[in-house]
């Protein structure tokens, strides 16, 4: 199965010429500019670039402060692993509305507790592909 990354197969056919209807796209038929966006071929602006990485960045380095920053004022590290997740469930039940449903509380509580099983499994998988590596 072709990727829609591939370059467009020559104008046969089965595809209308783009030059052809390129004047009058109203028509119904494919225009130029539908055949490069569907294909991926349309020229992206920098301007995009700048933006991506300025909303992305951003995101990335909160994202990972939040879970971080009870480590860094907490010296055990199972008690700091445990605010860490509540901290976390808590900013991510608020985040995705979870908190303002009907659950109340039990939302905060499933947000920290989703939070600990989803860190677990990481850590765990973590530690097998250090594990595994080292032989």
């Amino acid at each position: 199965m072709a990727s829609l990354r591939t370059p467009p197969p020559s104008y046969s056919a089965e595809l209308p010429c783009p030059d052809r209807h390129a004047s009058n796209p109203s028509d119904g038929d494919i225009d130029n500019s539908s055949l490069l966006y569907f294909y991926g071929l349309q020229e992206i602006p920098d301007k995009r670039m700048y933006m991506s990485a300025s909303t992305a960045g951003p995101g990335y380095l909160v994202g990972g402060l939040i879970p971080l920053l009870s480590y860094f004022f907490i010296q055990q590290a199972f008690e700091a692993l445990i605010h860490s997740c509540a901290l976390t469930g808590t900013v991510k039940a608020r985040i995705t509305d979870a908190a303002t449903g009907e659950g109340g509380i039990y939302s905060y509580i499933w947000g920290v507790f989703s939070t600990l099983m989803v860190g677990r499994a990481a850590a765990g998988a973590a530690y097998r592909i250090v594990a595994a590596l080292e032989g």
